[in-house]
């Protein structure tokens, strides 16, 4: 028998996620310090994800095993990669703890029917969708939501916003809920050198899904100073649809697709932005937005409530934005804020407040769920 840095006996831990690094996204970057400290702290964890056939299937990365399963079906909608379901049937229970992530995602269906010794879910949960047609293709997956729910001891959520939209819409997972908000690499960030980049800069970064509303910055661009340029940080489905719309409105010369950049160099972006603007209908935390923060731009940020949270770390530092603005008034938040004064940084949760709280939970023993 082992023990962690506390003196407690060490586990064998499985994060089961759709994606991993070097994919770059909120989920990605927080599994990737998920098991980074948790590894740190003398555990022995196993990182389950799928991945395009060419990935490499088994790697070692800080500390910790990353097991890819190739995508056999599903495209990028709802990819599905056999393997992974064969191995959570055979090897589920050679864990302490199996902690599912993503309740949009196929991966979580064979993790929580697994016999598992312990199951511990973090839905990362956007609820259905705004438009009729999201709910529709949502609805016949509840009642796999509800057994994933059902099944999990403990339910994580980064923030109380998700926490209420989880109940909302499975309030069995209500009395199993804990909120445990997601912790900002405040040193890796403040060590990132700024990228060098022509000023004044609005930075964008994440997933390029529609539900982000990049096209809203797009569209607000005519409307500011033809020195402000766009840079827009990430890959995904919306990235043509972007570079489409900057060329109809003519901007394309002020806006740059950077594309897929690794963790953590992403952060030189950050550091190197005077405005950081995410107009997204939909999060469970908002993480980009404290990141950006700790970085030193200044925020315009879509009026959601994950994002009023955060309205009590950063304070007036941000600048909330109705989804319904104009673009002529999006730019006006955003002219506004470009010409403000620098923030005064606020201290910000830290990753291994996050994993210590998720530890304790670990090692719980009520009885819930299976």
């Amino acid at each position: 028998m082992t023990q962690d840095q506390s003196g407690e006996r060490s586990m064998r831990v499985a994060l089961v996620t759709p994606r991993y690094l070097p994919d770059i996204g909120g989920l990605e970057v927080h599994v990737g310090h998920l098991a980074r400290r948790l590894a740190a702290a003398g555990h022995r964890v196993d990182v389950l994800t799928q991945a395009r056939p060419a990935a490499s299937r088994l790697v070692r990365a800080d500390g910790a095993t990353v097991r890819r399963f190739p995508i056999r079906l599903g495209g990028q909608t709802y990819p599905f990669a056999p393997g992974l379901w064969a191995y959570l049937a055979r090897h589920a229970r050679d864990y302490d703890v199996v902690h599912m992530h993503g309740y949009h995602a196929t991966p979580t269906i064979p993790a929580a029917l697994a016999p598992v010794q312990r199951l511990v879910f973090t839905p990362h949960y956007l609820g259905e969708g705004r438009s009729a047609i999201a709910r529709m293709a949502h609805r016949p997956y509840r009642s796999v939501g509800r057994v994933l729910f059902r099944r999990a001891d403990h339910v994580v959520c980064t923030t109380t916003a998700e926490a209420q939209l989880v109940a909302s819409d499975f309030p069995n997972a209500g009395p199993k809920t804990t909120v445990i908000p997601n912790g900002i690499d405040v040193d890796v960030i403040n060590g990132a050198k700024p990228q060098q980049c022509a000023r004044p800069m609005i930075l964008c970064a994440g997933r390029l899904e529609t539900y982000k509303n990049i096209h809203l910055v797009v569209q607000a661009l005519p409307f500011l100073n033809d020195g402000m340029r766009l840079v827009i940080v990430g890959e995904g489905p919306a990235a043509r649809d972007l570079a489409r719309l900057a060329a109809h409105l003519g901007v394309a010369s002020r806006v740059e697709l950077v594309g897929a950049v690794p963790w953590p160099d992403v952060y030189r972006w950050f550091r190197a932005a005077d405005v950081f603007v995410t107009m997204s209908a939909r999060e469970s935390f908002g993480m980009t937005v404290l990141e950006a923060h700790v970085a030193g731009a200044r925020l315009v940020a879509s009026d959601i409530p994950p994002h009023r949270e955060v309205t009590a770390t950063v304070g007036p530092d941000i600048a909330l934005v109705p989804l319904t603005a104009t673009p002529a008034e999006l730019a006006a938040v955003i002219r506004t804020a470009a010409a403000a004064d620098g923030p005064v940084i606020h201290k910000v949760p830290s990753w291994d407040d996050h994993v210590d709280s998720l530890l304790r939970l670990y090692r719980e023993n009520d009885g819930q769920g299976n």
